[in-house]
């Protein structure tokens, strides 16, 4: 090795060599605290060795515990505002579109059944609904979340829905025989199309609110915290065990600090997930899949109700009365497959009686929850028991009589029964809704707080184990 031609006086390539040598002996000293490895003056033992993989292991651990409790926190807080403000309100919406149009499609059929005027009560009541449709109809548009998913069930409801206004003002200007065919396509138009897609609208939301529920469940936030609670104190605790066996040191003051301060604060948050957890299946499984179920039976029976109807204007025409007859029985086999009294007795003896009733039956939580859906079971045997009447009305051949029973509003007419059985589907449709809100506002908390626990526990335990093994390694320094 040769120097440069100018070099300062004095500088061989011996005292070159010498002044690296210096320089890099100097790095490594500063280094090695940093490496972990033994200044002059230590005494190095396995012991040292084992101590500071404790440490180490200490600061990686403690980072994965503090991300598991952000996860946590973070994914709890993300389910809540899916269930309760985003999906779940436009899973509602889409239950009160698909309801509101069966109820305004069987009040054009009982118009139609007692050949009421175009200015009439139960056609302005039609009316009235299907304006409250059309602006449902118009918000969901402008919050599509799901993207094709929910344009497609909005934009064919909206289409089915104009054509249908059309068929209904029509039939309302015409009479005889045309008056009742414009009536029998628009209820096709209803039935078969508007009805169907305003259905799927409701499933998508519902299928998609589940899937989150789902998902966050998969997730398993409570267990990655527990996970990462246990392998942080693992260290610690094997930590403290080798510094009683080895220093004879009962108690590092450092490490049980940290012990104390990883368990206190995941205990903290564990809770707060747990009852999280709590309160969100109490909003999904008892009280919103309660609501799902309940929402789609009064469409059905608003359906079978049109269906009733439109079965006894179709008087004359037999296979059209015998296709809405048998809509009549799918429809109500859907509610309720078994007789009511035999449904509530096999519901308290803990089977599910089937149908959207019998599920409701088999699932009542809440206070007054089990006597609301025993009332609104014995309601529907009520509606059973009156179309029962029409059907033996006519079969007598008194087709006059049967139109009477199903329009009349007396107390035993078909259509007081219908009206009774909707009001208790509502309450317990109410006592649900309530339970729903209530739930998630429960759920709903500031998590701020635990979030800065989390932090000041990661700060406290990495400091406090790295203070007690630190105290331990100084003793071997002389």
């Amino acid at each position: 090795m040769s120097l440069p031609a100018s070099v300062p006086p004095g500088l061989t390539v011996a005292t070159f060599r010498a002044g690296l040598a210096r320089g890099a002996g100097a790095v490594a000293a500063a280094a090695r605290p940093w490496r972990g490895g033994a200044a002059p003056g230590d005494y190095r033992s396995p012991f040292q060795a084992r101590l500071r993989a404790a440490r180490a292991a200490v600061v990686v651990l403690a980072l994965l515990w503090l991300a598991a409790g952000f996860h946590g926190l973070n994914a709890t807080a993300s389910i809540v505002r899916t269930v309760g403000y985003d999906t779940a309100p436009s899973v509602s919406s889409a239950e009160a579109v698909r309801t509101g149009l069966a109820a305004a499609n069987a009040d054009y059929a009982l118009a139609m059944l007692s050949d009421e005027g175009s200015d009439g009560a139960i056609l302005s009541s039609m009316r009235r609904r299907l304006r409250a449709v059309r602006a449902a109809l118009v918000d969901a548009a402008a919050n599509i979340t799901y993207g094709d998913e929910e344009r497609g069930p909005i934009g064919t409801v909206l289409q089915g829905l104009g054509d249908y206004e059309q068929a209904v003002g029509r039939s309302i200007a015409s009479a005889g025989d045309a008056r009742r065919s414009l009536a029998f396509a628009a209820d096709d138009l209803m039935h078969w199309t508007v009805l169907p897609a305003a259905a799927t609208l409701e499933r998508v939301n519902a299928d998609h609110l589940a899937a989150a529920y789902g998902d966050y469940l998969r997730g398993t936030p409570l267990a990655w915290l527990t996970v990462a609670t246990l392998l942080l104190l693992a260290p610690l605790a094997a930590a403290q065990v080798d510094i009683a066996r080895t220093a004879r040191r009962l108690v590092n003051p450092g490490l049980a600090g940290a012990t104390l301060v990883v368990a206190s604060a995941s205990a903290v948050v564990a809770l707060r997930l747990l009852a999280a957890q709590g309160d969100l299946r109490t909003a999904k499984v008892d009280a919103f899949d309660s609501v799902y179920a309940l929402s789609t039976a009064r469409a059905l029976a608003a359906d079978a109700d049109a269906a009733e109807s439109f079965a006894l204007l179709a008087e004359g025409d037999t296979a059209r009365a015998r296709r809405q007859r048998d809509t009549v029985d799918a429809l109500a086999a859907r509610l309720l497959p078994i007789d009511g009294e035999v449904a509530i007795r096999s519901a308290k003896a803990g089977r599910s009686p089937g149908g959207y009733l019998g599920d409701e039956l088999a699932n009542t939580t809440f206070p007054g929850e089990d006597a609301a859906a025993t009332a609104a079971v014995r309601a529907w045997g009520t509606v059973l028991q009156a179309d029962r009447a029409l059907g033996a009305a006519r079969q007598r051949g008194d087709g006059p009589g049967a139109v009477s029973v199903k329009s009349s509003a007396v107390p035993s007419g078909a259509q007081t029964a219908f009206m009774r059985f909707d009001a208790a589907l509502g309450a317990v449709l109410a006592i649900n809704q309530r339970a729903f809100a209530a739930s998630i506002a429960s759920a709903e908390r500031d998590d701020a707080p635990l979030g800065a626990l989390l932090a000041a526990g990661f700060v406290l335990a990495v400091a406090a184990a790295g203070f007690g093994i630190g105290r331990r390694l100084d003793d071997y320094r002389f």
